[in-house]
């Protein structure tokens, strides 16, 4: 018994160790079939699913979207000409005002006095050149009579000489006659003088007349300036001044506009600006179409502005308002729709298509191929927007790819699943 014992401890004491190395090996064979099991299979490469357009070709007058602002080339700030206190103001900001309408008054009083003053001065040298031309008429009469009295003072004077000769006279009457020649020589010659001088003293008079009629015409002007009237048919944006303000030369007093003469000015991007140009050359005149208070207004491109501001995407241009029965309020922003010239051999595609600014991708073998297009503008089909483009790497009958892919690349395995 004891000795049964004894080989019962020793077969077991073989038999566990057998036992665990049994496991192990049968353990690490599951393993090696499970990670068989869990490889994984080749996959082939995977084709994505794209929605598509069929290309057709065509002659579309695309449209340009713009962002205008209405401006006047007639706005006008009515400034003070004359120095005074505002007694009247009938104007008001968004009045309709006609040609010639008193807007504001300024005191005229100081030069109402003024010009009574002037007018006097006038007056009074006027008098004075008329005085002269009397005098020279009557000087002309006296001369005439001094001169005879000069023939016979000299006349009296040989005779006494002739009587001096013989002693016959003394030498203070002898005297007297030389005196009397002399006088009245020296009267002529004083009223032949005066005579002479008519002339200047008259062109005098007529330069104070001449300086008097310019004070008179600017004292006349400023009267004038002191009525403030609307220099063309329009409407009031503001009004800077009130009854008994005290104003100078120079003050603003209200600004205008002429509400006839309206414009948008937009900005037109770089990338149209040639076509613009093209089409004006070609005869062609872009209309451009805009909303206002839920109704149209027509507008047709007038020119573009001679100068860019630095920094700016695009070039200013101005569209005239055409027979609209209601006109936009000065500054107001209004959204443009420019129809452009006709694009032959055009396409139209949905924005989704391009990736950047200027590729779209076609399918050629089942495969993406990258093309460059050229942008024209938009058009709008059953209320969606689609852009116009054109390209030579674009032929009818083509599948353009529409849906936007995140790994589109050339080369890339795609699968059209409703193209048209």
């Amino acid at each position: 018994m004891s000795n049964l014992l004894r080989l019962l401890k020793k077969f077991i004491k073989i038999l566990i160790p057998a036992a665990i190395l049994a496991a192990g090996v049968i353990g690490f064979g599951l393993l090696k079939v499970d990670e068989a099991q869990e490889q994984p299979e080749v996959e082939e490469a995977r084709s994505w699913l794209v929605d598509t357009q069929t290309i057709k070709k065509q002659t579309i007058n695309p449209s340009v979207k713009l962002y205008g602002r209405v401006v006047s080339p007639t706005f006008s700030t009515l400034s003070a000409i004359v120095d005074g206190e505002i007694i009247q103001v009938n104007s008001k900001s968004g009045q309709l005002v006609e040609t010639g309408d008193v807007l504001i008054r300024l005191d005229s009083r100081n030069l109402e006095t003024q010009l009574r003053q002037t007018e006097a001065d006038l007056r009074r040298t006027e008098a004075t050149i008329a005085r002269e031309s009397q005098r020279l008429t009557t000087d002309q009469e006296i001369l005439a009579h001094e001169k005879r009295l000069l023939e016979l003072a000299i006349e009296s004077l040989e005779r006494a000489r002739t009587l001096k000769s013989r002693n016959l006279i003394s030498q203070a009457d002898f005297d007297s006659f030389e005196r009397a020649e002399q006088q009245a020589h020296l009267a002529v010659t004083a009223r032949e003088a005066s005579i002479r001088e008519f002339d200047s003293r008259v062109a005098v008079l007529d330069a104070d007349i001449q300086r008097i009629q310019a004070l008179l015409d600017k004292v006349r002007l400023d009267l004038e300036d002191t009525v403030i009237a609307a220099p063309y048919t329009g409407r009031v944006t503001e009004v800077f001044v009130s009854v008994g303000n005290q104003v100078k030369n120079g003050s603003q007093l209200l600004s205008m506009y002429d509400h006839n003469n309206l414009e948008v000015r937009a900005m037109i991007p770089n990338r149209y600006i040639s076509e613009i140009r093209k089409s004006v050359t070609d005869g062609y005149n872009p209309q451009a179409e805009a909303k206002f208070d839920d109704h149209k207004l027509k507008l047709t491109f007038d020119r573009l502005a001679s100068f860019v501001d630095q920094g700016r995407g695009g070039v200013d241009a101005y569209f005239s308002l055409v027979s609209n029965p209601l006109q936009p309020e000065l500054t107001r922003s209004i959204d443009l729709l420019l129809t452009m010239s006709p694009v032959e051999e055009a396409i139209t595609i949905p924005y989704r298509a391009i990736y950047g600014l200027d590729q779209v991708f076609k399918i050629d073998s089942g495969l993406l191929k990258s093309v460059t297009v050229k942008r024209h503008g938009q058009v709008f089909q059953n209320g969606k927007s689609l852009l116009v483009a054109t390209s030579d790497g674009l032929a009818d009958g083509d599948a353009l790819v529409v849906t936007q892919l995140t790994n589109a690349v050339d080369g890339l395995k795609v699968k059209p699943f409703n193209g048209e």
